[in-house]
């Protein structure tokens, strides 16, 4: 953290008007006193007094804005974490600083860990789930099995029932299609027949989620035992993205497989300046997949100007010990790979990643990307098209700004709400958000 620094800023601009204050004392009473008559020793107590209180008054003024500044980055990345379930990588910036701040940060990581440690709901649920006489399977939106019971697996085999195992191996995806909008138009389960591992047919129920569905019937007395109940809860809300496949021209917009990608850099030079943290997430079928991000340090190089951490609250301490760009290179080079890139004002982020390729002899990634500012500006000519703007007209809720991950989720979010819009006006596939999205060569438009 950067009190030290912030009171020493402090201390320099009080400096100023100590001098100006001292300055108007001494010609005030220089004037208003006989020449004979002046005393210096009157002059120099109301300056010296007026001198020590603006020095103390701007000292304690950058200490609380510093306190705030931290406060307010300290929400931001609660909302982000509520979003993915994991503290954001510059959250350590907070454990060093003075007590109060550093008490309250340890005191949310303590409770994150005990979150991920005990999985209190998840053990919750399986044990209400493996002592009722009903097999149970939950699947996703995508038809990835998140859940199931010990009489589902007993009665339907593993294979199938697993978590992250498609429920279209079990049942027909047209038949189960139907008899999910059946479900969803009366507001009630509808019947359903499969078959178990001896071919047998299986009378069931389906019932209609927001995303995705359950399959109930009843299991035979004898199978129901107390065994631990299978589950990935993280494939229901935050399930996993499919593998990206290659993609058209013809490709929809929606199908593409996308990594929403922010950076934060140590300035606005794009030839110049360092990357200091790496945000992304995966992006597809209008789903943003909030399990499966990047969200990463770096430690530049270069020191980090005031004026940037202002911004992003990355500081020269935070990102010390964080690795160098090299060293992240391969997971950065994973994980968008395959992909589009999708960013608000995206060239500028593919110009930094340019040149520090250059910079530290890296191989070039080199991939596809979209500008959100680009599609934005299409369906909103008239409205701002900075990502707060944009994303406050379409309705969406904005959290976690300047930090990388956060502003990448948002973004991603963005992209799924121009969508509809988009299709009004013809733009359906890759094709054609490329004519008017694919990003110039930074600095030029």
């Amino acid at each position: 953290m950067r009190y030290r620094t912030r009171r020493t800023h402090a201390l320099l601009l009080a400096a100023v008007p100590v001098a100006l204050v001292a300055m108007l004392c001494a010609i005030a009473l220089r004037v208003w006193m006989p020449d004979g008559g002046t005393d210096w020793s009157v002059l120099i107590l109301p300056a010296a007094g007026a001198g020590i209180a603006s020095l103390l008054g701007y000292a304690v003024y950058g200490i609380i804005a510093a306190h705030i500044g931290d406060l307010d980055r300290m929400k931001e990345d609660l909302d982000l974490a509520a979003t993915t379930g994991r503290l954001p990588a510059r959250w350590r910036q907070f454990t060093g600083g003075p007590g109060e701040i550093a008490g309250l940060s340890q005191t949310i990581e303590r409770a994150f860990i005990r979150r991920e440690r005990h999985g209190s709901e998840g053990a919750w649920i399986a044990g209400v789930l493996a002592g009722i006489p009903s097999a149970v399977i939950v699947f996703t939106g995508a038809g990835l099995v998140s859940l199931s019971n010990a009489a589902a697996r007993r009665r339907l085999g593993d294979y199938g029932t697993g978590p992250g195992h498609s429920i279209f191996t079990l049942v027909d995806h047209g038949r189960l299609e139907t008899a999910l909008a059946r479900a969803r138009e009366i507001r009630r389960p509808v019947e359903f027949t499969l078959a178990d591992t001896e071919g047998a047919p299986v009378e069931a129920q389906v019932a209609a989620m927001a995303d995705g569905g359950v399959i109930s019937f009843m299991a035979p007395a004898g199978e129901v035992e107390p065994e631990q109940t299978a589950m990935d809860l993280g494939l229901g809300a935050a399930m996993a993205p499919p593998a990206p496949q290659p993609y058209l021209p013809t490709t929809p917009l929606s199908a593409l497989p996308l990594v929403s990608l922010d950076l934060e850099t140590t300035g606005l030079d794009a030839t110049r300046d360092r990357i200091v943290s790496i945000g992304a997430v995966r992006v597809q079928d209008g789903h943003v997949f909030t399990s499966v991000t990047l969200d990463l340090l770096v430690r530049p190089g270069i020191p980090i100007p005031e004026r940037s951490f202002s911004v992003h609250g990355i500081s020269d301490e935070l990102v010390a010990d964080a690795p160098l760009l090299p060293d992240l290179w391969d997971a950065l080079a994973g994980f968008v790979d395959g992909c589009v890139i999708i960013g608000h004002q995206i060239g500028f982020d593919l110009a930094v990643l340019a040149a520090e390729a250059r910079r530290h002899g890296l191989p070039d990634l080199d991939l596809p990307a979209l500008d959100t500012m680009a599609l934005f500006r299409l369906i909103a000519p008239d409205q701002r098209i900075g990502l707060d703007s944009a994303a406050e007209a379409l309705g969406l809720s904005v959290f976690g700004r300047h930090t990388a991950l956060g502003d990448a989720i948002v973004t991603a979010e963005l992209f799924n709400a121009m969508l509809p819009s988009l299709r009004e006006r013809s733009i359906v596939d890759f094709a054609a958000a490329r004519e008017i999205a694919a990003p110039p060569p930074w600095g030029r438009e």
